[in-house]
């Protein structure tokens, strides 16, 4: 392995750490050179053993930051689809049917864009706490394109 590779595997799948996975191949060459320096003080080289082991070392760490990245990305999203249940529980009985257009306009700030709604009802789906309902399910006397159902579990 190379930093050439190390600059593949941080354009391949390192888009969202980019800033990060950019610097690998210096980070790798500067671990190369401390690593050699840390077994023989006066080397003048780098082998290409050392080189290959710094290498594994940078992609280690950079799939380590990818986790915590997507990590810390879960933790909001889970955050919020916590605070739409608690909406959804406040104005709403178990097992109630509702909207996506209520939830967009009253709802807790961070569910009243579309596509963030989309995700939270996701997460709220699969954890068993809302249902989706038919295309064309009345709710509120009206056919609706996206409804759900709050699980009578809430």
């Amino acid at each position: 392995m190379t930093t050439s590779s190390l600059n593949s595997a941080a354009e391949d799948g390192a888009t969202d750490i980019s800033g990060f996975a950019s610097k690998a191949p210096e980070h790798a060459c500067r671990l190369a050179a401390i690593m050699t320096l840390f077994e023989d003080g006066g080397a003048a080289t780098v082998s290409g053993e050392v080189m290959k082991a710094a290498c594994k070392m940078v992609k280690y760490y950079l799939s380590q930051y990818k986790f915590l990245c997507i990590a810390a990305t879960n933790e909001t999203e889970i955050a919020q689809a916590q605070a739409l249940l608690d909406w959804l529980r406040k104005n709403l009985q178990p097992g109630d049917g509702f909207a996506t257009d209520r939830v967009l306009q009253f709802g807790p700030v961070a569910a009243r864009r579309s596509k963030a709604l989309d995700r939270q009802l996701a997460v709220l789906m699969q954890y068993g706490w809302v249902h989706e309902l038919p295309a064309g399910t009345k709710i509120d006397g009206k056919k609706r394109r996206k409804a759900f159902r709050l699980s009578p579990k809430a």
